[in-house]
């Protein structure tokens, strides 16, 4: 493949810019805005990370390869399973596929709303559904494209029906070599090991599941958002990206 080429965006019927021929590298934030995320605050917190991402993206100082090569998706789960819509941002919302995912000089920050329970493994399952959606839409274009990394972060254990056989899906997942699942623990302390407990049921990763330090989601969405920005600069030719364990040190804590 000659460099990325970018020019004006044209998408078709799958929502895919057939006018960017880069490598994409699609990202999927899974999170948790059930009610416990209001009672802590944390919800403040992921919001404002979301204002800062946008700021990022839209940055023209911003690799332009970042800009058009990491394709987002994000899903939320509380008193229902949503995937937002990151081309118009806030409270919009989207039930196609197709509209899932968003280049990252278009993204828009949605704002959550905590409230309800913990349905992890329905929001898990559209996860993946829109992650393989997209890799054979991008597929089908013959465009090339990594992998889709999905990051679930929740401060409590699922609480929908079935998330059991949906944690044993998404191990299955990525056995297949489909893509990626990272998991992060947040919340009340007392809680934590359930947490842990609960959320390694759906990562094949060995080790401890990392928690969050200081509930600092705006600097670990952040960091995230960042490290997969440098491996879109990595595999669209430029320089390799720097090892990502120092600066996770800062934001994870794995003991």
């Amino acid at each position: 493949m000659d460099g990325p080429s970018f020019g004006d965006a044209q998408f078709n019927e799958d929502g895919v810019n057939i006018r960017n021929n880069s490598m994409r590298v699609p990202l999927i934030l899974v999170i948790d805005r059930s009610g416990s995320m209001a009672a802590t605050g944390d919800i403040h917190s992921v919001n404002d990370a979301m204002m800062r991402v946008e700021s990022f993206f839209q940055d023209p100082g911003t690799d332009e390869k970042v800009r058009v090569a990491v394709e987002v998706a994000i899903v939320s789960f509380g008193d229902n399973v949503l995937t937002h819509d990151l081309n118009s941002g806030g409270s919009a919302t989207t039930s196609a596929d197709s509209t899932a995912f968003v280049e990252a000089r278009y993204f828009k920050a949605p704002v959550f709303v905590a409230n309800g329970m913990t349905p992890m493994g329905e929001a898990m399952r559209t996860a993946m559904r829109i992650a393989d959606d997209r890799s054979r839409a991008i597929g089908a274009m013959g465009l090339p494209r990594k992998r889709p990394i999905i990051w679930l972060m929740s401060d409590g254990e699922a609480t929908d029906n079935g998330w059991k056989d949906a944690a044993t899906d998404a191990k299955e997942w990525q056995r297949k070599g489909k893509g990626f699942v990272r998991v992060l623990a947040s919340g009340d302390e007392a809680q934590m090991q359930a947490t842990r407990n609960a959320l390694k049921e759906f990562t094949i990763v060995d080790g401890p599941v990392p928690k969050l330090k200081d509930a600092n989601f705006s600097g670990l969405i952040e960091f995230v958002t960042r490290m997969v920005s440098d491996q879109a600069i990595e595999a669209n030719g430029g320089p390799a990206a720097p090892s990502a364990n120092q600066a996770a040190a800062d934001y994870l804590d794995f003991s």
